[in-house]
């Protein structure tokens, strides 16, 4: 995280992300703020040095492991791949919307 962000951009990143209510994705943020993760001001969060030091491991991490998992991947299978897991995630973000719009409660 580069920099400060606004609470209320944090909350419905995270709600669209992760397929939850607003109210879990602020809870969420909350709890990040209690153990001293992050902090506010003026309606914007910081990632405290704690907060920054785990996203950090976390990112390198996750790093890590996305080139092991990839490497011996020929590129043009990557990219293909990438293509079709675009193509299903937008389906599938446009299926929710449509059961979102039409009062269908998603069970999580």
């Amino acid at each position: 995280m580069g920099g400060p962000i606004a609470e209320s951009s944090v909350v419905e990143r995270l709600s669209s992300a992760l397929k939850v209510e607003a109210a879990s994705a602020s809870a969420t943020v909350t709890d990040l703020k209690t153990t001293g993760l992050m902090t506010s001001a003026g309606g914007e969060l910081y990632l405290t040095d704690e907060g920054q030091r785990l996203f950090r491991r976390i990112r390198a991490s996750v790093d890590e492991t996305i080139a092991e998992l990839y490497s011996n991947t020929p590129a043009g299978d990557l990219e293909v791949a990438g293509r079709v897991r675009a193509d299903i995630t937008t389906r599938a973000n446009a299926k929710l919307a449509q059961l979102a719009a039409s009062g269908a409660e998603l069970r999580q």
